[in-house]
C-alpha cells in the first residue's frame, strides 16, 4: 500500500514517511520533493520496514503533523494501523487532542484500521477532529486495494476547503434548512459526487452557492433551485430516507463520542421505525415472531435500544470494529438501505415466496442475497420485487439480512407472522379494533375499487401484498386489512 502511493506522486509533491513502532523514525527531517531520486530513496526505505515492537501513535501523529508547514495547498496524513497504542500516550482522548492541537495547518487525516486489533473509536476521533475520515479494512482484505481507492482520489483534488449555502428566499438570514449532511464538506475530487441532504420548512425559490479555492484562487459558484411544498408523487421518496440514515449515522456518532444521550436514542428509534432502517441497536425491528403490538410499543423500543447502545463502549476487537465501519456506511450513504416496493402499472403482484427466511427474521446473507429479487405473476406493468435490508452482527461482522421489513414508497412494511403491518397502522389491533378497521379481500370487488380510489403511491403499498399475506394499512385516514 506504501509503495503504491510513493509510485503515484506526482513531481513537486512534497512527502514524508513516519515509521513508528516502539520508537518513532522519520525517512527523511523534512518534507521531500517527489522526483525520481527521492521516489527510489523513498522505496528503500519501505523495504527495510519490518513489524515489530509497540505502537506510538501519539508520537507517530505528532511527528508527522510537525512537518506540515505550507498551507497554498491541500495536505493530507494517511495514517495507517494494525494495532492500539501501546507505548507513549496511551489515553485516546489525549491522543486526540494532542492531534487536533498540532495540526495547525488544517491538514485532512485518513485513518486506515487495519484488522481487529484496533481501537476504532479513536480513529473516528482522530478524523472528526482532523477533517478527514476512517477507512475499515477487515482481515480479508486487500490494504493496497483500500489506500489506492482513497489516494486515486487525494490525487486530484478540483475544488479545495468547499463549502456549499443554500438561501431560500424570504427565508431570513439563516437560510431555512436544518441538519444538513454532511456537516462540513472539505475537499472535492475529480470522479467525486458530492450528495448533499437536509431538512427545510419553507418552500419557494432558492439558491445554491458554492465556494472553495482552485489552484488557490477562490472560486464561487451559483445555481438556481426550488424547493418543493408538496411532492405529486413518491418518485424522490428516497431523499428522505436518505437524510434519516445519514442522521441516524450522526447520532450513532454523537452517542460513540460523548456517551449515551436518551434523547438521541429516542431519536434513533424513531427514525429507525419509520423509515425501515435497521442498525445494529434497532435490529429488533425485524424480529417477525414479535407480537404486533410491540410495534407500537415506543416504552419497549428505548429499552432495547438503551441497552444495546451501551455496546458502542466497546473499541476494540470485533465488535469495535463492526460498529464503527457500520456507523461510517450510515454517515457516508449515497442510497438509501432498501429499495421501495414496486408501483402499480397496471398489473398485480401475485405467488412468489420468501426465500432463507428464519423466524427471528434476521438471516446470513448469501452471495445473491443482497438484492432479495422475488418471483410473481408475469402481469403487464409490473414486476414485483422486495429489497432487503441489511446490517452488521456486533459479534460475528456477518452481514445479516432481514427479509422481514420493506418499503413502498414512503411507507414501511413490517411481517409479523403472516401479516404485513404499515408503519401508519402499528397502533392497530385487528382483533380488538375491529370497527376501525375495513376488511377487504384481494381481487375482489372492493379491492378493486379500493385501487381506483388509490394514487400510484398507495397501490404501491397493495402490490408490496403476496398470495397468502395480510396486509394492514392506513388509506386517508381509513384503516384496511387485505386478505
Amino acid at each position: 500500500a506504501l509503495k503504491f502511493v510513493l509510485n503515484n506522486l506526482r513531481s513537486g509533491d512534497t512527502f514524508n514517511i513516519v515509521a513508528y513502532d516502539s520508537t518513532v523514525e522519520s525517512f527523511r527531517p523534512e518534507l521531500q520533493k517527489y522526483d525520481e531520486e527521492t521516489r527510489k530513496s523513498a522505496l528503500g526505505f519501505v523495504e527495510g520496514l519490518f513489524a515489530g515492537g509497540s505502537t506510538n501513535i501519539d508520537g507517530a501523529l505528532t511527528t508527522a503533523l510537525a512537518m506540515i508547514r505550507d498551507d497554498s495547498r491541500p495536505n493530507f496524513v494517511l495514517f495507517l494501523t494494525d494495532g492500539l497504542p501501546t507505548v507513549g500516550e496511551r489515553n485516546e482522548i489525549k491522543i486526540a487532542t494532542n492531534a487536533r492541537q498540532n495540526n495547525k495547518l488544517h491538514a485532512r487525516l485518513i485513518n486506515f484500521g487495519v484488522g481487529y486489533d484496533v481501537n476504532s473509536r479513536l480513529l473516528d476521533r482522530l478524523s472528526r477532529d482532523n477533517f478527514g475520515q476512517s477507512e475499515y479494512v477487515r482481515p480479508d482484505e486487500d490494504i493496497e486495494a483500500h489506500v489506492s481507492s482513497v489516494y486515486g482520489k487525494l490525487a486530484a483534488p478540483v475544488l479545495i476547503d468547499a463549502k456549499v449555502k443554500i438561501d431560500i428566499e424570504g427565508a431570513g438570514e439563516y437560510g431555512g434548512v436544518s441538519r444538513v449532511y454532511p456537516k462540513e464538506v472539505h475537499d472535492l475530487f475529480a470522479g467525486e459526487q458530492l450528495v448533499l441532504v437536509g431538512r427545510y420548512k419553507k418552500s419557494g425559490d432558492a439558491k445554491v452557492t458554492v465556494t472553495g479555492k482552485i489552484g488557490g484562487k477562490e472560486q464561487k459558484f451559483d445555481f438556481p433551485a426550488t424547493l418543493t411544498e408538496k411532492s405529486s408523487d413518491q418518485s424522490f421518496a428516497f431523499v428522505e430516507k436518505l437524510w434519516a440514515m445519514r442522521r441516524i449515522g450522526e447520532i450513532i456518532d454523537e452517542i460513540d463520542l460523548k456517551g449515551k444521550n436518551d434523547e438521541l436514542v429516542k431519536e434513533l428509534v424513531a427514525l429507525s421505525t419509520k423509515h425501515g432502517i435497521l442498525t445494529p441497536y434497532t435490529s429488533f425491528l425485524a424480529d417477525e415472531t414479535a407480537p404486533s403490538k410491540q410495534l407500537a410499543d415506543v416504552r419497549l423500543h428505548l429499552e432495547q435500544a438503551g441497552r444495546t447502545v451501551e455496546r458502542l463502549r466497546e473499541a476494540e476487537g470485533v465488535a469495535g470494529f463492526s460498529q464503527r465501519s457500520d456507523k461510517f456506511n450510515l454517515q457516508d450513504a449515497k442510497v438509501a438501505q432498501s429499495a421501495p416496493a414496486p408501483s402499480f402499472g397496471g398489473g398485480f403482484a401475485g405467488g412468489g415466496g420468501m426465500p432463507g427466511g428464519s423466524s427471528s427474521g434476521l438471516r446470513a446473507a448469501r452471495p445473491a442475497a443482497a438484492s432479495g429479487g422475488f418471483g410473481g405473476v408475469g402481469l403487464p406493468g409490473l414486476t414485483p420485487s422486495r429489497a432487503t435490508n441489511a446490517i452488521r452482527d456486533i459479534d460475528s461482522d456477518r452481514i445479516l439480512v432481514a427479509d422481514g421489513i420493506q418499503n413502498a414508497g414512503k411507507e414501511t412494511l413490517y411481517r409479523r407472522g403472516k401479516q404485513w403491518i404499515a408503519n401508519n397502522a402499528k397502533d392497530l389491533d385487528p382483533e380488538k379494533d375491529t370497527a376501525k378497521i375495513q376488511r377487504v379481500t384481494r381481487f375482489s370487488d372492493d379491492y378493486f375499487a379500493l385501487v381506483s380510489a388509490n394514487t400510484p403511491d398507495e397501490n404501491a403499498i397493495l402490490a408490496a401484498q403476496q398470495e397468502g399475506e395480510e396486509l394492514l394499512v392506513r388509506f386517508r385516514g381509513q384503516a384496511y386489512l387485505v386478505r
